[in-house]
């Protein structure tokens, strides 16, 4: 158990799966700021928003209501999206944009 809110800001070590649907933006960008070593976003799977909605979304129409989502806009272009198919689910809207983010050493 955690003694303190991190923000999202877990380095890891060893692979990690982080389950984080409809999460706040900041979170995602928090953790990846925390493993931006590139051995250590190797070792993180997400299971969570869609990075690549996200990307479509600050390039069509920034909300400048929250600090921009810099780590996960940068990541975009090395990370491994696997978009998870809601129509599977009884109830769709509680898994739409989610997908699997892997980060594989280049």
């Amino acid at each position: 158990m955690l003694m303190h809110n991190e923000e999202g800001r877990r380095t890891v070590k060893v692979p990690t799966v982080f389950y984080m649907p409809h999460c706040e933006v900041t979170l995602y960008d928090n953790l990846l700021q925390a493993n931006w070593v590139d051995h250590h976003l190797s070792s993180l799977a997400i299971l969570g928003n869609s990075f690549g909605v996200y990307q479509e979304r600050w390039s069509t129409s920034p909300n400048f209501k929250i600090p921009r989502p810099n780590y996960v806009l940068q990541l975009q272009k090395h990370v491994e999206e696997h978009t998870i198919d809601a129509s599977s689910f009884p109830v769709q809207s509680a898994f739409n944009d989610m997908s699997w983010h892997l980060f594989p050493l280049k």
